[in-house]
């Protein structure tokens, strides 16, 4: 097995079984995939050891085409939000295993397997809204060498929406004005004009002109209003959650 060859698969399903069944079904080319949120339902009841009643079995979907690894489930915690699906032809080859010890964190999965008598590992991560996982990281120390690649969902924003979203805000802003402008002029030209038009059906044609310049100036400002308030929400979201910085510089792969 060379390590450039391997083909990894990410999504994040946003706890839907059903885009997961069908990833595991159709995408049975690719050697490993990586989950983030995925669902955790109850499997089965089973007998408990401590009292009479039977107790869930909590799990998430499995394949016969493919060796799942999670961490285990706990219901005195948050569910673990990611997970990692190794095809079965490679599984067993290449000695896969999950490796609990080396992170502790909910949403960091890591996975070592050997090849050509040397260890790699490959890392699945979910860093939420609060970057949760990424802060983890950055205060973890932890000497890790051969890792083949870290992956996942980071919810990471790039530092030019900001600025992107700045401009565009101003830009609508001038054109709902510019428009409104316009659309004021023609009322004042129409309300001009009322007195020298003599004939019935030259007034009914104006009437009929002036009702749809109000519905056009009446969509205009709803659609830029809306715009204009989601660009504000999310400069909103970009000041509220600013960005995390870092240092690392990635290796050239193995």
């Amino acid at each position: 097995m060379i390590l450039k060859n391997i083909k990894i698969f990410l999504q994040n399903i946003c706890k839907n079984n059903f885009i997961i069944n069908t990833i595991l079904e159709t995408q049975i080319s690719f050697d490993i995939v990586f989950i983030q949120e995925p669902s955790w339902s109850t499997i089965r009841f089973i007998p408990s050891s401590t009292s009479c009643k039977d107790i869930e079995l909590v799990g998430v979907l499995n394949h016969s085409n493919w060796t799942t690894f999670s961490s285990p489930y706990s219901s005195n915690s948050d569910s673990l939000r990611v997970i990692t699906y190794i095809n079965s032809y490679i599984s067993s080859s290449l000695c896969f295993s999950l490796q609990n010890d080396i992170f502790h964190h909910k949403d960091i999965s890591c996975i070592s397997f050997f090849n050509r008598d040397s260890i790699f590992f490959l890392i699945n991560i979910y860093s939420d809204a609060s970057q949760s996982a990424l802060k983890y990281l950055k205060d973890t120390e932890v000497n890790l060498s051969n890792v083949l690649i870290m992956m996942g969902d980071f919810n990471i924003r790039d530092s030019g929406i900001l600025l992107f979203c700045t401009i565009l805000l101003i830009v609508i802003l001038y054109l709902k004005l510019l428009i409104l402008f316009r659309l004021i002029f023609l009322d004042l030209l129409f309300f001009c004009l009322q007195d020298s038009l003599t004939t019935p059906e030259i007034r009914i044609q104006f009437w009929i002109l002036s009702f749809y310049a109000l519905i056009l100036k009446s969509l205009i400002t709803i659609i830029f209003t809306l715009i204009g308030d989601l660009l504000q929400i999310m400069l909103l979201y970009q000041l509220t959650f600013p960005l995390l910085t870092s240092n690392y510089k990635p290796r050239s792969a193995p």
